[in-house]
């Protein structure tokens, strides 16, 4: 860094001239090389450092950028193996349930099946006893006709007899 030059007796004697004493033109003077000469940057200096800094930034920003394509590819890798498995486990999860399924389709056949024949058995065993119900019926009309037809017959008789 270039450090900037200052005409101390030129300044002085602006000073003096403007009105200040001698002892005070001295102490600003004094101050103000001490300020001048400590930290003040040239334009050249300033240039310099703003160059640096834009190096800086661009390397710094590229580092930033492969770091996030690098973090990007792991990210990607992760939920690429997070969704296998998960459609692993759906699809076991599915197979599971079809299987279920399937297994509730054959039990409810089954059981459809059972009742059916429930139901034949008890509509077999209902026509048997309406049979033997007919046939008892059968049984007690013909006796019963029998009885009628003894009756009638009597009554023909006995009308037979007491007609001349």
């Amino acid at each position: 860094m270039t450090t900037p030059v200052l005409d101390t007796h030129k300044a002085v004697k602006s000073l003096m001239d403007a009105g200040f004493p001698e002892a005070q033109a001295e102490a600003v003077v004094a101050t103000l090389s001490e300020a001048v000469s400590g930290n003040l940057a040239t334009k050249a200096d300033l240039q310099a450092e703003g160059v640096a800094i834009r190096t800086e930034l661009k390397s710094e920003g590229a580092a930033i950028r492969s770091e996030f394509k690098e973090d990007l590819a792991v990210i990607r890798s992760e939920f690429k193996e997070d969704l296998a498995v998960i459609r692993s486990e759906f699809k076991e999860d599915l197979t599971g349930l079809r299987s279920e399924m399937q297994e509730n389709n054959v039990a409810i056949r089954t059981e459809m099946q059972e009742n059916n024949a429930a139901i034949r058995t008890e509509m077999q065993e209902n026509n048997a006893a309406i049979r033997a119900d007919m046939q008892a019926l059968e049984l007690r009309m013909t006796i019963r006709l029998g009885a009628i037809a003894i009756a009638v017959a009597g009554l023909v008789v006995a009308l037979m007899k007491l007609l001349p």
